[in-house]
């Protein structure tokens, strides 16, 4: 799943590109509780989450999955986008929890009771990735990272930076 299908971070209050094919791609703000991600340390914790969902199994045709996927964003509109292929999906979302735990038990729950009565029933969760609005922000800002390689560490420039 390459970064050639014109992705924008979804992060709520900025304008997602436009839809290509295989990327659906909406236009929310789920959750968005306004304050600041740079605010001080003296503040509530950051209670919004991105999830990042990925789910695999058996091939479909890619309409079915699409349609799918379409439903899903219709019983839950904080979906900011999904990228899929037939045998494969990456849903990504905005979601509100008191900590960590509750976010990963929240994400897990979704696809439980979202993949029901449609072509991805037989689907299982693949992969979890689950940030902090404000490490989210930060990652996406771009700036170089520190990467351990071995027994050093090498400084990685993000693309885009």
């Amino acid at each position: 799943m390459g970064d050639d299908h014109g992705d924008t971070d979804g992060t709520p209050g900025t304008e997602d590109a436009p839809a290509t094919a295989r990327v659906l791609s909406l236009h929310t703000s789920p959750g968005a509780t306004g304050q600041d991600a740079g605010a001080g340390a003296d503040e509530a914790p950051d209670t919004l989450w991105h999830i990042t969902l990925s789910v695999c199994g058996p091939a479909a045709p890619l309409a079915e999955v699409r349609r799918a996927l379409e439903r899903i964003t219709h019983d839950f509109p904080a979906l900011v986008n999904a990228r899929y292929a037939a045998d494969r999906a990456e849903l990504r979302y905005w979601n509100e929890a008191l900590h960590l735990p509750g976010a990963t038990g929240a994400a897990l729950d979704f696809w439980s009771a979202h993949r029901q009565g449609t072509v991805l029933r037989e689907w299982g969760v693949s992969g979890l990735e689950v940030l902090g609005r404000k490490f989210y922000r930060q990652r996406m800002a771009g700036g170089p990272y520190s990467v351990m390689r071995g027994d050093r560490v090498a400084l990685m420039e993000v693309p885009g930076s």
